[in-house]
């Protein structure tokens, strides 16, 4: 899954269920077919439930890629209807599968199913293209020909990934960073539930903007600044994300490119030296203290991000250091 290059594991043919006495056939005949269109696989689930979640390794950023996609999903939907099984038995059909329902439940089960689909959605406004009235598995698609990305200017080593915009395209939009239940991933999901603080969310505009469907200026903008911001960079999707996604380089990588682009604020700056001025504070102190205590600088705090109300640490000359090398010292007997 976590595989860097534009071969991924596609997952077009990855919820076919079987009768569990039909699954041997059916895995051998699948992983033959497979064969045939000279590629690999990824395969789990659950075989006890005769389901098997396989995902076939493909480069959709070329036609032959597209079309071995097709081909296999027709493929696989053949093979469920011969040992009496379904092209979707636990993740639902979806825009990949929907466009075969026909097919696979025949054409007066598939005409009930418009029926029903009209009657409670006659506007088509929940889900539309889903079950029934499916656009070709072929169309919309996240890559395609004609995708391409340009290079930005990086600060970090994406060499491992062949490139930052590749690294991107590592989300195979599984939305596991979406699970609240358990592990730690991700944890500003967990605390929002809003999908634009997921590790998928991050990964999605970043390949956005780098493959052109948005434009470069929204990399710079308030708006893709907000979907980092909660990211606390603990690299839990690093470690539990199928695909390996590195959400925490990725911040770090593009909070670079916004500064630059926008600037430091006062914050930052602020924050970032802290270190240097609290040790010219504490050659000045306790003068230091008054400065930091007045009513002026209560004024000034907000502007770098400080509740006026907030009560600042009181600066001493003696430094921790200092202090813990004078410290009397025990001697053990």
């Amino acid at each position: 899954m976590s595989r860097r290059d534009s071969y991924k594991p596609i997952p077009c043919i990855e919820d076919v269920s079987v009768p569990v006495d039909k699954l041997s056939d059916y895995v051998e005949d699948i992983q033959d077919t497979i064969n045939g269109f000279d590629t690999k696989a990824a395969f789990y689930g659950h075989a006890s439930a005769g389901c098997l979640h396989i995902r076939p390794l493909i480069n959709l950023k070329t036609n032959n890629g597209v079309r071995v996609m097709q081909e296999l999903t027709v493929k696989a939907m053949e093979l469920a209807i011969k040992y009496g099984g379904v092209l979707s038995g636990e993740h639902g059909d979806g825009l990949q599968r929907s466009d075969l329902n026909e097919k696979l439940f025949g054409a007066k089960l598939y005409g009930v199913m418009k029926e029903i689909k009209s009657i409670f959605d006659p506007e088509n406004m929940f889900n539309p293209g889903k079950i029934v009235d499916a656009p070709v598995c072929t169309e919309n698609l996240r890559y395609g020909k004609d995708y391409k990305t340009y290079d930005i200017k990086t600060y970090l080593d994406w060499n491992d990934d062949n490139g930052i915009a590749e690294a991107s395209e590592m989300c195979s939009g599984q939305g596991v960073c979406r699970k609240i239940d358990e592990g730690i991933m991700c944890p500003s999901y967990i605390a929002t539930h809003d999908e634009k603080d997921s590790t998928r969310a991050r990964a999605n505009a970043l390949r956005a903007v780098l493959s052109g469907r948005l434009p470069k200026q929204k990399l710079a903008s308030k708006e893709m600044h907000d979907i980092f911001d909660l990211c606390i960079s603990c690299k839990a999707c690093k470690t539990e994300c199928p695909s390996a996604v590195d959400g925490a380089k990725m911040k770090t990588e593009y909070l670079a490119y916004y500064n630059k682009a926008g600037g430091v604020s006062i914050r930052d700056r602020f924050f970032s030296n802290i270190h240097k001025l609290s040790d010219a504070a504490s050659r000045v102190a306790p003068v230091s203290n008054l400065i930091t205590n007045n009513i002026i600088t209560k004024l000034v705090l907000p502007k770098i991000g400080i509740h006026p109300n907030r009560t600042l640490p009181e600066i001493t000359k003696e430094t921790y250091i200092d202090w813990f090398n004078n410290r009397p010292r025990k001697h053990n007997k």
